[in-house]
């Protein structure tokens, strides 16, 4: 399986949240994978239609189900190129996209929702972007896209994540689509780790450590095998850790030496413990120590994350 579907599986089975935060998602998904449209002449009403993957689009459906308790019509197609799969169209009534940030039809540059308050609801509204249209690359090349039907969406998007701390720039695409492209290794970990794809995230980050630790042992044909698989064996540990500690504690719990460790793994995966030492400025001691502090808070809660050295 590929990283791409990889993630947009792991997406699709994300509880699905309520209030705002199921609203910005279906928003998200829909407004990036559809279109408004009037059936017949000028009194008719207007529709949105979005074309979705199987996945997404039984996601879409039961958040209908769930937030307004309304079923849509859904017509399954097969598509052969440029390769197989099977894609949903599902089409809402007029009613339905007014609370769904989607009534643009007096507007000429539709945009994002103006309700999209705050990191959850934001990170809710990029997970239904990224399940409407994600593409990851081999960690060895990091590259990520999502897809935009037009330039001032692909703007918004981009001016959404950067309040997410997630880096990107907008690039044209061919057939009239725009795509948001992220090329920052981190950039790409605060993406994944942000939309809810923490396993995705471990696999892409555990590649490119093992990657960069072959490389180095390739240009020291002499250096230790043993100590070079020790050494990727306890940075893919830790990176797990780290992920797992900041997914997973509430940051006024966490104290500030454990994030900073936990933030230091993860801008330098493939570091020895000597060399994450020297980072920052404490011994490799330390270092496993605080390690062991957060491996024990992620098992047993946030109460073991504020006993001090």
């Amino acid at each position: 399986m590929s990283l791409t579907t990889s993630v947009r599986s792991e997406l699709a089975a994300v509880a699905l949240p309520a209030g705002v935060e199921g609203r910005a998602e279906l928003s998200g998904m829909l407004r990036f994978s559809g279109v408004l449209r009037r059936h017949g002449g000028g009194q008719q009403p207007w529709t949105w239609l979005s074309t979705l993957r199987s996945t997404a689009a039984r996601r879409a459906d039961r958040q209908l189900v769930r937030l307004f308790d309304e079923r849509c019509e859904l017509r399954a197609r097969r598509q052969t190129a440029p390769r197989p799969m099977l894609l949903v169209e599902i089409e809402l009534p007029e009613r339905l996209l007014a609370p769904l940030g989607l009534d643009v039809a007096a507007d000429q540059r539709p945009g994002l929702p103006e309700w999209l308050e705050g990191p959850a609801v934001g990170w809710a509204y990029v997970r239904g972007v990224a399940l409407a249209g994600l593409r990851l690359s081999r960690a060895d090349h990091p590259h990520c896209e999502l897809e935009a039907p037009t330039a001032h969406l692909s703007a918004e998007l981009t001016s959404l994540l950067d309040r997410l701390g997630v880096r990107a720039a907008v690039s044209p695409h061919s057939r009239e689509r725009w795509r948001v492209v992220i090329k920052s290794r981190a950039a790409i970990g605060t993406l994944l780790a942000g939309t809810g794809a923490t396993t995705a995230y471990l696999r892409w980050e555990e590649e490119q450590t093992r990657r960069a630790v072959r490389r180095v042992a390739t240009r020291g044909a002499n250096a230790d095998r043993a100590n070079a698989q020790r050494s990727v064996r306890a940075a893919t540990a830790q990176v797990a850790t780290a992920v797992e500690a900041l997914a997973r504690l509430d940051k006024e719990l966490l104290d500030d030496e454990l994030r900073a460790t936990a933030l230091a793994r993860l801008a330098n995966p493939t570091a020895s413990v000597g060399e994450l030492a020297q980072v920052l400025d404490v011994s490799k001691a330390t270092v496993s120590r605080r390690f062991g502090r957060l491996r024990a808070a992620v098992d047993d809660g946030p109460v073991a994350a504020g006993r001090r050295e």
